[in-house]
Formats: C-alpha cells, structure tokens, sequence
C-alpha cells in the first residue's frame, strides 16, 4: 500500500496478526505465500517424511535435556533450549554465529490479541515461568554434522 496509515496494520494481519516482537496484537492469517512459493512447496511436501527424520536425528545429535511424552513422537519444528538465562545463552550462541531466539517471551493466553478473553488473566504458573526461558536453537535438516559439534559446543561451555 502507499497509505503509511494501513502499513503496520497490512503487515501485521498477513503476519498472524503478530508486531515485530512477536506480539500477537489482533487476529491475523497467514497469507505471505505467494503463488511461486505454493509450487516450490508442493514440491517440498515430498520431503517431508525425509526432513522430519533429519529433524529428528539432528535433536538426537544435539546434547539437549528437552523432553518428549513418553510413546509421543516430535517433528521438531523448533529446538526450545529452558534457561536460567536466556539472554547470556543467546549471547553465546550468537557470539557463535549460531542463530537462537525466544519466540514466545509473552505466554500465549497474555498476548495483546487476547485481551478480552476470559483467559487474559488467569494465571498458568508453569508457563508464566518458562515462556521466556525457552531459546530456540537450529535443528533444521540442512545441519551439517560440524554445525552441529559446534552448537553443543555452544551449548555446553
């Protein structure tokens, strides 16, 4: 758009309605493919079992204490790392240049989108606790076994 007015909103609603902090401030979709990218998808869709299970063995290879419910089984979209201290762990794995973020520094039911939701308030101490802890670190199938020896040198220093 050229109207400024509707540009941060615009940006937000394609965006799950979330800011540029990951903030959801109001419902939202997610509508950032275009139609080049729905191809190269459909064409990604027969790898999935393959990136999966790499997914799955790059988590094995990573010395990670994340647990999984028993007789449950994990894609591993994201390697969440709890720490007592997310900022210097992220600075370390940056200083690494190894790519670690929190994405979900506000508990979901605290997000701005919710406000009006009977949940908003309600208190869930364990996620409270920890939404902001959790680090997520690479665990993508395109790891190679050197980027992994060196993100659990990272991880353990």
């Amino acid at each position: 758009t050229t109207r400024i007015e509707y540009a941060d909103r615009l940006k937000r609603v394609i965006d799950h309605g979330r800011s540029d902090d990951l903030e959801a401030m109001e419902l939202g979709t997610n509508l950032r493919m275009s139609e080049v990218m729905a191809a190269i998808g459909r064409i990604q869709l027969k790898h999935l079992d393959e990136w999966t299970a790499k997914r799955r063995s790059n988590s094995k290879a990573i010395k990670h204490s994340t647990p999984i419910r028993k007789g449950g089984g994990h894609a591993w979209h994201q390697l969440c790392i709890l720490s007592k201290n997310p900022n210097e762990l992220i600075s370390n794995l940056n200083s690494g240049e190894i790519d670690s973020k929190v994405h979900y520094p506000i508990p979901c039911h605290r997000q701005t989108v919710f406000a009006n939701h009977p949940q908003h308030e309600t208190i869930i101490p364990v996620c409270e606790e920890i939404s902001h802890r959790l680090v997520a670190i690479p665990v993508h199938p395109s790891l190679s076994a050197e980027e992994i020896k060196k993100i659990n040198s990272f991880l353990h220093l």
